[in-house]
């Protein structure tokens, strides 16, 4: 797919929809809520993969943004006659880019690891093991407390899980709620604390960007 532009941003919040989606064609399209067909419906934010009536999309970017300022300076988003800034426009567009370029990077190197041969893992512990709770999910929830509605916690989850995985030693993995390392004798590094790789990413910052309602 072409870079977004700012033309492309203004163009949206201009068109006043809900979402701005990138379909299965690599084109972009404006969708309202009431266009998803699965339970997303109300909870969709920016980078979530959602079913409309005309199929499978991605979202790029929500309405919300505008009225919510997350992320952006409420000074500077709107032009006196409330226009989007061209200047908030090319940012949010250059944003967006950034985060396609980093997940394609990601992927690519996911399907070039997987292509080169293994030696069997072994089962580090299950995600309960180094937090109070069970799944990624469940921590999400609590550490939001009484706003965890306000909040896509299954968008929260799993940007959270690759940052774990960002974070963790060359090897080692979190896959669901396991973590696997290689085989002894390369493992297990004496130093590597799983406890403290998780408890050392910005959880809030990741919350942040999965906002989909004030409080």
């Amino acid at each position: 797919m072409r870079p977004i532009t700012g033309s492309d941003v203004t163009d949206f919040y201009n068109a006043d929809r809900d979402l701005l989606v990138l379909t299965q064609g690599d084109q972009l399209a404006y969708v309202n809520r009431e266009d998803i067909t699965d339970h997303f419906a109300e909870r969709a934010s920016s980078y979530d993969y959602v079913t409309t009536t005309d199929g499978k999309a991605r979202v790029l970017l929500t309405n919300s943004t505008r009225h919510d300022s997350i992320g952006y300076d409420p000074t500077q988003l709107l032009e006196a006659d409330g226009r989007l800034s061209p200047a908030v426009a090319n940012l949010m567009a250059e944003r967006i880019n950034d985060y396609l370029a980093e997940e394609s990077r990601r992927l690519a190197a996911r399907q070039a690891a997987a292509e080169v041969p293994r030696p069997f893992s072994t089962i580090l512990g299950g995600w309960g093991n180094y937090c109070a709770h069970a799944t990624v999910e469940e921590s999400a929830r609590a550490a939001l407390g009484d706003a965890a509605d306000n909040y896509n916690i299954d968008g929260i989850a799993r940007d959270w899980r690759q940052a774990v995985n960002d974070a963790l030693p060359k090897g080692v993995t979190l896959s669901g709620v396991a973590f696997t390392g290689p085989e002894y004798p390369e493992y297990p590094p004496e130093s590597l604390e799983i406890d403290a790789v998780i408890s050392g990413v910005d959880f809030q910052a990741i919350a942040d960007r999965h906002r989909v309602r004030n409080p």
